[in-house]
């Protein structure tokens, strides 16, 4: 295994060098060919029969953007007649980066459907909202089956 303190950076023209993630967006204007590289991390939710709910912690670099977060229901989660619904934020339960994304339907690959404000703070998680939590809530007790893999796609900039 090898890990950076910094980001990679890929490209063979360092000439209008993008010092900022902003810069590197606008890359194509300073004739740089400089770009980040894109990682991941992910974690995969087993069904508990209880009512509470379930957390994954991502710890992510500062100054990140998150470029996709994506659920991967392997096995529908059957809490009965109650809910099972994914979010992702700065805390437990929290929607800042993504709400509502139903784990109970099907098995299938969900992307959330992000609003203006989510994607604005997934722009830059800035130094201090370094962890992603993801939580799957339950409204019903003893759910009996349910997997789900959880994906966060992510850049750094600096």
């Amino acid at each position: 295994m090898t890990t950076f303190q910094t980001p990679v950076r890929i490209g063979s023209k360092k000439d209008g060098y993008a010092a900022s993630l902003t810069n590197a967006l606008n890359a194509a204007s300073t004739g740089c060919n400089l770009g980040t590289t894109t990682v991941s991390q992910t974690g995969l939710f087993t069904v508990t029969a209880d009512l509470v709910n379930e957390t994954i912690a991502f710890e992510l670099p500062p100054s990140s953007q998150i470029v996709d977060i994506i659920a991967d229901v392997l096995v529908v989660y059957n809490p009965g007649a109650g809910a099972a619904t994914l979010t992702a934020g700065t805390a437990a339960a929290g929607t800042t980066y993504a709400s509502g994304v139903d784990v109970k339907t099907s098995a299938i690959r969900i992307r959330p459907t992000f609003t203006a404000a989510q994607l604005t703070a997934m722009a830059n998680i800035g130094a201090t909202n370094l962890t992603v939590f993801v939580t799957i809530a339950k409204t019903t007790t003893n759910p009996s089956t349910g997997s789900v893999r959880v994906t966060v796609v992510y850049t750094t900039s600096t």
